[in-house]
């Protein structure tokens, strides 16, 4: 079921799902679809996965997983998660570091990334895979951060003087 769930997102998101081989950056290369999927490490030495619309539609697909499984109250904007560590109650849960974020006004996201492999078979996925999810703060977090720190420094002077300057007259 989960197999046909992530197939149909696939084929939404424009790849063919005829043959299977791998996905290397987005795009489809040969196989049978009963094999495995490789989501390829295209980024190089760096450690970034691989990006594109095979890492949008995976993303997508766990978006709405989690929205039927974990009740969420707001848009769910990210999903993060290793395999075989997480299941879909380890991803509600925050368990083994797997979880997801709802929409918020800290934290947005401009794609995401994944690097693994994902069998196909009759039944469930079985995968060796890893979902992430790249994150920029907003302006009101990067506003409130600032502030933060200010406020820190500005209480650390004001307890340096009277502590120090203040106890000298």
């Amino acid at each position: 079921m989960v197999a046909q769930h992530l197939a149909a997102v696939l084929v939404a998101a424009g790849l063919a799902l005829t043959s299977a081989g791998e996905l290397r950056g987005g795009e489809w290369v040969g196989g049978s679809p009963n094999a495995t999927i490789e989501i390829l490490d295209d980024a190089g030495a760096d450690g970034v996965g691989a990006r594109g619309a095979a890492c949008d539609a995976f993303e997508a697909f766990f978006q709405a997983m989690v929205r039927e499984s974990c009740n969420t109250k707001k848009a769910v904007t990210c999903v993060y998660a290793r395999w075989p560590d997480c299941t879909a109650e380890d991803i509600c849960n925050f368990r083994h570091g797997c979880g997801y974020v709802e929409d918020n006004t800290m934290v947005k996201f401009t794609g995401y990334t994944c690097s693994g492999s994902i069998g196909w078979g009759p039944k469930d996925p079985t995968a060796n895979a890893r979902l992430d999810c790249d994150s920029v703060l907003t302006p009101t977090a990067v506003a409130l951060t600032v502030v933060g720190v200010l406020l820190v420094v500005f209480g650390c002077a004001c307890l340096t003087w009277c502590f120090c300057c203040k106890g000298r007259r």
